[in-house]
Order: C-alpha cells, then sequence, then structure tokens
C-alpha cells in the first residue's frame, strides 16, 4: 500500500470529519517523506494526516483483516472508512510517542463491506519535530 500514501498537513483541531470533506486536498507522498514524517510538517502547530485508498480482494472481503505497521515512533490513530480503529501514544497537549513499537489495527469484516475503494485515514503526531 506504501505506493498509494497521500499526505495532508492540518491544524490540529481537525478531525475526522473535517479530513473527510478534504479527501481531495491529499498530496500523494514520495518514499523520502515517508521516510520522515516530521520532514513533511512546515510547523510544529499541525498535524499530519496520511490517507491511503485501497480495495479489498474479492477473497478478503468476509475476513476479519489488520493493518499492520512494523515500527513507528510518533502517536497515531487510525480510521478505516470514517470509524475509529485504534490509538498508540498520546496527543497533545500530554503527547508521547509509540516508542518505537510495532503497530496493529484490527479492522471486522463489517468496517471493510464496501462497494467501491476503501479509505484508510491514519493520524500521524510527530513528538520531536524537526523542521529543515
Amino acid at each position: 500500500l506504501t505506493e498509494h500514501v497521500q499526505y495532508l498537513e492540518t491544524p490540529q483541531t481537525f478531525d475526522i470529519y473535517d479530513i473527510q470533506r478534504h479527501s481531495y486536498d491529499f498530496t500523494p507522498m514520495n518514499k523520502s517523506q515517508r521516510e520522515n514524517f516530521s520532514k513533511v510538517l512546515t510547523r510544529p502547530d499541525t498535524y499530519l494526516w496520511l490517507k491511503i485508498d485501497f480495495v479489498v480482494p474479492t477473497n478478503l472481503l468476509f475476513r476479519d483483516l489488520a493493518f499492520y505497521i512494523p515500527q513507528l515512533h510518533s502517536a497515531s490513530r487510525v480510521y478505516i472508512n470514517g470509524k475509529f480503529a485504534g490509538q498508540y501514544g498520546s496527543f497533545p497537549p500530554h503527547e508521547q510517542g509509540a516508542g518505537f513499537q510495532s503497530q496493529i489495527f484490527l479492522f471486522s469484516k463489517e468496517d471493510l463491506f464496501i462497494l467501491d475503494t476503501g479509505k484508510l485515514y491514519f493520524l500521524v503526531v510527530t513528538c520531536e519535530h524537526e523542521y529543515y
């Protein structure tokens, strides 16, 4: 799915409903941006939202699935088709990264039952802002 990752830098006040309204404002993310999310952010008071459009193969439509991230230091929240799926770390005002642990988000077959393209929204809060 990495070649389908898009991003949007937003004010911290944006929630999943704001993001869904701005679904067409996302920009494709290149490989170097995927390697260091903090370099994508241009201001310290913003959040980075990632969006992955996907199609569930027919043979997996009626199964529970998972989204696995092998290593991510940042705090994160994941939504599948607009529904909250889970969170690692904590968000401002008392942010704390996930500590370079693997993260797994489970999706029930009911969450994935879609007729067309699904959308995975992934909020990332970099706890150590670095601007270049």
